[in-house]
C-alpha cells in the first residue's frame, strides 16, 4: 500500500512536516529518523500493528521527481499518515483478492 503524509488543518503548506520512523512500533522505541520536508511524501507500507505501519520506504515527490529518503523496515505512527486515492469510487478489500469483502 502507498500512502501520503496527512495534511494538518493548522500547517500551512510552506511549513515543513516532520514523520518520525521507529525502530519498533512503540512510542518508547528508539527514533531511526526523523524525515522533515515541505513536499509531499510518499510512504511504502508493508505491514501494521494496531496503530502503527510498518514502511519500506519514504520518498518525496516534487513534481516528477521522486527521491527515496528513507529505506529500511521500520515503524511510523498511523496518525502521520494520510490516504489519498486517485479515484471518486475507491474501493478497501480486506484481502488482496476481488471477491475479498469490501
Amino acid at each position: 500500500m502507498i500512502c501520503q503524509t496527512s495534511k494538518s488543518p493548522n500547517v500551512s503548506d510552506d511549513e515543513p512536516k516532520s514523520s518520525i520512523v521507529r525502530v519498533k512500533p512503540a512510542v518508547n522505541s528508539a527514533i531511526l529518523k526523523t524525515v522533515t520536508t515541505k513536499d509531499e511524501v510518499i510512504f511504502y507500507i508493508t505491514g501494521s500493528n494496531n496503530d502503527w505501519f510498518e514502511i519500506s520506504k519514504i520518498e518525496t515527490t516534487d513534481g516528477d521527481i521522486e527521491e527515496a529518503i528513507f529505506e529500511g523496515h521500520d515503524w511510523i505512527h498511523s496518525s502521520l499518515v494520510g490516504l489519498s486515492v486517485a479515484s471518486a469510487d475507491a474501493k478497501l478489500y480486506a484481502a488482496p483478492r476481488k471477491r475479498a469483502a469490501s
